[in-house]
């Protein structure tokens, strides 16, 4: 086997060599003809090496619009049964007499699937993919392909399902939305074993007004599990990102979090206790804040006190912290208080919805 090694100044060298069999003609690799240093390359068909700036059309990292895809995270629990709600974090499940729960029956390489048990109405599953900006379209391009991905399967038969994108105003109007173009049939005929069902879009331009890419898997009519969701630009769908799951907490956090357990103030009167929650990291848009049922209001004040299932009173949410109260009894004005956080998941009392 020949080679040319080209040789470093400090001793060490980089070999191209020929394959170890001997090839069935004479094959000639052409050099790029960009003159640019550190392109990574790969040959087309006449053996000449091109640039590449992504995978299939796609970013090498980032690839996938959706958060969550892998369905690993479920801040708010892990089960829900109101239509139009979200379960799994940044997922909504729709129907009448939905239960949307985790399950862990998932396909090689994931942890968790959704389980959508259907009554007698059909199902649906989705996410609202949020734009850089209203009528902002970003890496959505107008006119060119995103394919949208996912596995599932059903407990028993086959069953025919949509996959649908839309640009919207909210999840589900149907004021000035704008419809992306399926390239060949929407529909997959999903099976009782695991597979990856594609469908590929042309995109639209959205209206100035749209503020979301509203993503949704539509004509459930079994009961069926899903999982790995990924919408990638281009016209092919390649492997799932999997992320570091720190990272894609992170990322939900943005839409939904719990809060509370740090905190900071004092006793206003004698019967609030008066206090600075911060949020991290800063979310979507001023939180609806509620109390998360069977949680502990954990506070040090001479002492620890705990108070479960406390009353919030005049809040004011903001992107990156929350001003409350907490009704109590018989304490001195002016002492205070700060979040002991002894009471684990149960301690962050608030739950903060930014949802789109």
């Amino acid at each position: 086997m020949s080679s040319i090694k080209l040789k470093h100044s400090g001793g060490n060298a980089v070999s191209i060599a020929a394959p170890a069999s001997n090839p069935t003609a004479d094959r000639t690799v052409t050099l790029p003809s960009t003159d640019t240093d550190g392109v990574i390359a790969t040959k087309d068909s006449s053996n000449s090496l091109q640039s590449v700036s992504g995978v299939s059309g796609s970013a090498f990292s980032n690839r996938n619009l959706f958060i969550n895809g892998d369905m690993y995270w479920w801040e708010r629990g892990t089960s829900g049964t109101t239509s139009g709600n979200y379960v799994c974090d940044r997922f909504w499940g729709a129907g009448t007499g939905i239960t949307f729960a985790r399950n862990d029956d998932a396909p090689d390489g994931f942890r968790f699937s959704s389980k959508l048990t259907y009554n007698s109405n059909d199902l649906s599953i989705g996410q609202p993919i949020e734009l850089i900006g209203t009528g902002v379209q970003g890496r959505l391009v107008a006119g060119q392909k995103c394919t949208l991905s996912f596995y599932a399967k059903v407990d028993s038969g086959t069953e025919v399902v949509n996959s649908v994108i839309n640009f919207r105003n909210g999840k589900f109007s149907s004021t000035n939305s704008i419809s992306f173009t399926a390239i060949g049939s929407a529909n997959n005929t999903i099976t009782t074993s695991w597979a990856r069902y594609t469908t590929t879009f042309t995109i639209p331009t959205c209206n100035s007004n749209n503020i979301m890419a509203a993503t949704e898997v539509a004509g459930i009519g079994k009961t069926m599990y899903l999982t790995g969701f990924q919408l990638e630009i281009g016209d092919t769908a390649t492997d799932f990102e999997h992320l570091p799951i720190g990272y894609t907490l992170g990322l939900c956090k943005r839409y939904f979090q719990k809060a509370g357990s740090r905190h900071y103030g004092m006793v206003e009167g004698t019967t609030q206790f008066r206090m600075q929650i911060p949020l991290e990291p800063p979310m979507r848009v001023a939180p609806t804040c509620s109390v998360r049922s069977g949680t502990i209001f954990n506070t040090r004040y001479q002492g620890d006190t705990n108070i479960t299932n406390p009353t919030l009173n005049a809040i004011t949410s903001r992107k990156r912290d929350i001003w409350t109260g907490v009704t109590t009894t018989n304490r001195v004005a002016g002492t205070p208080i700060y979040g002991r956080s002894q009471q684990g998941d149960n301690g962050d009392f608030i739950a903060c919805n930014a949802e789109l």
